[in-house]
């Protein structure tokens, strides 16, 4: 059984690890994603489970691909 918690939270690291890499900030992120900073802070802390198009933008955002956030499940 998947622990949804654990993958959120491993998306979670994942997307703010890449995001401080490159040098943005959360609302730069937000921006380049086409998402509410709010949202993003959320989905960085593991509290949001965002869908798969969200998470689409996300790595675009991040010049990125899902498979590389989702790597290691």
């Amino acid at each position: 059984m998947v622990d949804a918690e654990a993958v959120l939270e491993h998306v979670a690291a994942r997307i703010a690890a890449r995001r401080k890499a490159l040098g943005l900030t959360q609302a730069d992120l937000a921006s380049r994603a086409g998402m509410d900073r709010t949202f993003l802070n959320r989905v960085e802390k593991g509290q949001r489970n965002p869908t798969l198009v969200m998470l689409v933008r996300v790595a675009h955002g991040l010049n990125t691909t899902v498979g590389s956030l989702v790597e290691a499940l």
